[in-house]
């Protein structure tokens, strides 16, 4: 189930419940009315009112050719509408859409004035309702829906999707997302814990030992130390930006009657199954140290050097561990990320690139004949240059916020968040070169004696009237180019915002 915070009075509310209802969510939404320009009265339209409405309505017209929409002759007032229509929603649920529709329709097609109570009384009655009454509670369910859109972090926009978990997917959005945002039915995670979970390091939580995370933090900066002076401050930061080990002081905890590895193991705690190690000054500690439940211990007086090494041993490890769970997101054969788990992630990181103007880059990767070489090798020879080809693409792609990912067979797919055109091309050539430098040997290739690949980038500014597809598609077609021209080569598409949206 989501919430769609809307006005009857606008004309992207008006499109986003209409492309809602062309994909049959009807039953995974609440609708939630708001009042977002209260001040609006259809006997005295304004000139500023009336140019906002021009503006929006040929922005409706640039954005939604899909939608059929006519430009009112007046700003309409909708309270008395809104009112209606929670109170059709508290005494006939089943008929609450259709009077929705009809209510949206009547202004954005017809031009009524949804303000008349005459106007409300005749759109009641063509859905089957006698009277127009409004129901006891539908002001404080008005006000309660206007005073949390106000508080949450709407930015005061609509129309607003907020699911349950708190997501929220602001503004005019294309079809394709809508879809996948409310059929998502996956891992759910705010924008921000995405970006965070994307973008980390190798993050490790030091709980109140500051001479530990000075020593360790300013001898290495290939892993994100964060120290935090109590748990609960742990907790709490942990629900956007989870560690992946967490280190505690024996002797504090110790002070403490070891309450906080207790806490730590508790099932209702989001961190539970985080590894967590011990950090000791006494040797003989050690064998309680494990019987508490830590993994590991970290002697204090070892070398700076051997206490980063077992963590990084711990980490290796844990990461282990963390694929055999998620196994069912991984492409076996090559250990990249499969097919599905790609477009989850993929689209997230859209949305999110949406939002904050970032660039967002696609590489797509595939093989060189490779048909052919498996005829001629076997199919066990394929699945052996699969893994070395995947190997080297990954080995290429540094960054922890980069999806890498086996799209199917013999082709691969490359996400580059906040990546530019000359970035994602030098990382593109990167690839290129590096399989051509393996001297992987291709007996039956037309244009070598070895493996080589083709390359397609789109390098895309994602917008909501966009579908992630078209980015897919795009640096589809610039990989197809590449194989026309030759192969053993990449070519380069690019997507731009709208013109309206520049």
């Amino acid at each position: 189930m989501i919430r769609v915070f809307a006005d009857l009075n606008c004309p992207f509310c008006y499109v986003q419940h209409k492309r809602l209802q062309s994909q049959d969510f009807e039953t995974d939404v609440q609708w939630c009315f708001i009042e977002h320009a209260p001040g609006l009265n259809s006997q005295v339209s304004s000139p500023a009112a009336m140019n906002t409405l021009l503006q929006e309505y040929n922005l409706i017209c640039q954005r939604a050719q899909d939608v059929v929409i006519n430009k009112p002759r007046f700003c309409v007032n909708t309270r008395l509408a809104i009112l209606s229509l929670i109170s059709v929603q508290l005494l006939k649920p089943s008929i609450a859409p259709l009077y929705q529709a009809a209510l949206f329709d009547a202004y954005w097609k017809d031009g009524k004035d949804i303000s008349s109570t005459l106007v409300l009384r005749n759109l009641l009655n063509s859905v089957g309702i006698n009277e127009l009454n409004f129901h006891e509670k539908a002001v404080s369910i008005q006000q309660k829906w206007q005073q949390y859109w106000q508080d949450e972090q709407f930015d005061e926009r609509i129309p607003a999707i907020e699911s349950i978990h708190g997501n929220k997917l602001l503004g005019l959005q294309h079809g394709d997302n809508i879809a996948s945002f409310v059929s998502d039915k996956l891992e759910e995670l705010t924008d921000n814990a995405l970006v965070c979970r994307i973008l980390r390091e190798n993050s490790i939580a030091i709980v109140k030992s500051p001479e530990l995370y000075l020593k360790l933090q300013q001898n290495d900066h290939s892993m994100e130390f964060i120290h935090y002076d109590s748990l609960n401050e742990l907790i709490r930061n942990a629900e956007n930006n989870p560690p992946e080990l967490i280190i505690l002081d024996f002797a504090n905890d110790s002070d403490k009657n070891f309450q906080t590895i207790d806490i730590l193991k508790n099932p209702n705690i989001s961190i539970r199954d985080i590894p967590t190690l011990y950090s000791l000054e006494r040797k003989e500690d050690e064998s309680l140290a494990f019987s508490l439940g830590a993994v590991d211990i970290l002697m204090r007086d070892g070398s700076t050097e051997n206490l980063l090494a077992k963590i990084r041993q711990r980490l290796l490890e844990s990461k282990k561990l963390s694929q055999l769970t998620q196994s069912a997101n991984i492409d076996q054969m090559t250990g990249l990320l499969n097919r599905r788990e790609f477009d989850n992630l993929y689209q997230r990181l859209w949305r999110i690139c949406s939002r904050k103007l970032l660039k967002l880059s696609l590489i797509m990767v595939d093989i060189d004949f490779f048909k052919n070489y498996n005829d001629k090798l076997g199919h066990l020879e394929g699945d052996k240059c699969l893994v070395k080809v995947s190997s080297l693409i990954q080995d290429s792609v540094q960054r922890s916020s980069d999806l890498v990912a086996r799209f199917g067979g013999e082709e691969f797919v490359i996400a580059l968040f906040d990546t530019n055109m000359e970035q994602a091309s030098n990382i593109a050539e990167k690839i290129r070169v590096n399989v051509e430098q393996a001297a992987i040997p291709h007996p039956s290739s037309p244009i070598g004696k070895f493996i080589t690949v083709s390359l397609g980038i789109c390098v895309a500014s994602p917008h909501a009237d966009y579908s992630p597809l078209k980015a897919i598609k795009m640096a589809d077609q610039a990989l197809y180019t590449s194989k026309e021209n030759g192969r053993n080569q990449s070519n380069e598409l690019t997507l731009e915002l709208p013109s309206y949206a520049r």
